[in-house]
């Protein structure tokens, strides 16, 4: 088969803009540049198609895994080991993952074929159940080729921000241990010429003193008597 993209158009806009593509499939020899449109158009296949033929999104994925050798379902190990039926089995084993173009194109192909496997048994249900499935595939490789880049960037400025919040953090909390520290020296005079004033008594005498504009029960948790023993008074 040779596919040509007739015409590729923009509905919407912002995140849910969708690109769609008319598409006519003609008889005859592949070229490099036919090849290069199939994987524009796979791209973007989550946005949606038009085609002269129902069979444009197998065609075109068709093409894809036939770029990589793989084509058909149908593959036997070498020495005898088995055989698979599966094309995505069939793509993993040629080293394809499963969120690739390939991978992509591969489970497309399966679920096809198992759409077209129920409605021949006449289940519909299952047959319904397929297709749901090929409609998630289809949304999964949009979001990934259309917004993964930008989730790249937003999750790397997060990580950033992250570490930068971190950081600061750890940096005011240092600060603050220093600042405590200070309010600690300065009880430790007060309460070696009054003994007997307690936490709040010298928390009080700390504020005003230091000029802090802490309140007296956060500066009352941070200081430490130096000789617990001693009993308190108001």
């Amino acid at each position: 088969m040779t596919f040509m993209a007739i015409r590729k158009f923009v509905r919407g806009s912002g995140m849910t803009e969708t690109t769609f593509h008319a598409v006519t499939i003609h008889p005859g020899a592949e070229t490099s540049e036919e090849t290069a449109a199939f994987i524009d158009i796979l791209k973007d296949f989550g946005g949606g198609f038009e085609a002269n033929s129902g069979r444009a999104l197998e065609e075109i994925s068709r093409a894809i895994l036939g770029e990589c050798g793989i084509v058909s379902r149908r593959f036997s190990l070498p020495d005898g080991r088995g055989a698979m039926n599966s094309w995505f089995k069939v793509a993993e084993h040629f080293d394809h993952e499963w969120d690739s173009l390939v991978g992509f194109a591969a489970r497309v192909m399966d679920l096809l074929d198992d759409v077209r496997a129920a409605i021949d048994a006449g289940n519909a249900d299952l047959a319904a159940r397929r297709a749901l499935t090929l409609g998630g595939v289809a949304t999964e490789a949009a979001t990934k080729f259309h917004f993964e880049q930008d989730w790249k960037i937003g999750h790397g400025n997060a990580e950033r921000l992250r570490a930068t919040a971190a950081q600061a953090n750890t940096q005011r909390q240092a600060e603050r241990a220093q600042e405590w520290d200070r309010w600690n020296v300065e009880a430790a005079v007060v309460w070696a010429s009054n003994p007997s004033f307690s936490d709040s008594a010298v928390a009080r005498i700390l504020k005003a003193r230091l000029n802090l504009p802490d309140s007296i029960q956060t500066i009352r948790k941070r200081i430490i008597r130096p000789d617990t023993k001693v009993g308190k008074a108001g």
